[in-house]
């Protein structure tokens, strides 16, 4: 959901458990990625949406490697700042 489209404290980290979902789908095919800069830098102007999601990629790859030194074992090709396929991305409009 986009950042815009909750209501007073309410927040996408505090969803939990079971919930009725209003919107869009779309199939990302196993070969295939979605970029995420409309979500994690809504509101950006395009082009620097694009600039900074080069910087952010290089960045998670720096963070995934601090993490493993704590002895959190995140996968290196597992963070991303892309959804690669075989996924469903939903467009919420409501959750209930």
């Amino acid at each position: 959901m986009r950042p815009d489209f909750f209501i007073n404290d309410a927040s996408a980290d505090r969803l939990e458990g079971d919930l009725r979902v209003l919107g869009t789908s779309r199939l990302i095919p196993e070969d295939d990625f979605r970029v995420t800069d409309e979500w994690l830098l809504h509101g950006w102007e395009f082009m620097m949406r694009r600039i900074m999601m080069a910087q952010i990629q290089d960045d998670l790859r720096e963070v995934t490697q601090q993490l493993s030194r704590l002895g959190l074992d995140l996968p290196d090709d597992d963070v991303q700042a892309y959804i690669s396929g075989p996924a469903i991305v939903i467009d919420a409009i409501a959750l209930y």
